[in-house]
């Protein structure tokens, strides 16, 4: 095989492997990572509907409007208003810590934020709340305080 023959072999290869390497990533988790990712909106009507609301030292809030919107993309799991929903759009399973990733200045962020406990469909939960996989209709808690002596 002359030289060129394989000059060119070699370039075909390796853009076939690079395509393959491409079309792999883009089927893992980073695809449909919660923070990368975007929805059609008209997904949403498949999708799934959460309650959350977290507590700040006693105190229950709403969960701000547009959480995960922005110009030009909504995420997987995002807000539409402030009404404590959360719609879950797409094929993951996607969870608590996710949309707290989407949302960047959530309750967990306040200085000395504390997690004081989190219910799940009206049962206390002990594990790490980020791990809760959202499922239709679900009502979670998650009350964080301040408790430090001022």
């Amino acid at each position: 095989m002359s030289p060129k023959r394989y000059m060119r072999l070699a370039i075909t290869l390796a853009a076939a492997l690079t395509l393959s390497l491409a079309a792999a990533a883009c089927g893992t988790d980073l695809a449909d990572d919660a923070t990368t990712a975007c929805v059609d909106e008209t997904d949403r009507a498949s999708g799934i509907r959460v309650t959350l609301v977290t507590v700040w030292n006693g105190t229950p809030e709403f969960l701000p409007e547009g959480i995960g919107v922005n110009d030009t993309c909504i995420r997987p799991v995002h807000t539409i208003d402030n009404s404590s929903y959360v719609y879950i759009v797409g094929d993951k399973s996607y969870t608590v810590g996710d949309f707290f990733d989407v949302w960047p200045d959530n309750p967990s962020t306040r200085p000395n934020a504390t997690v004081e406990n989190v219910s799940l469909n009206g049962v206390r939960y002990e594990d790490n709340y980020r791990d809760i996989v959202f499922e239709d209709d679900q009502r979670i808690v998650v009350a964080f305080g301040d408790r430090t002596p001022q």
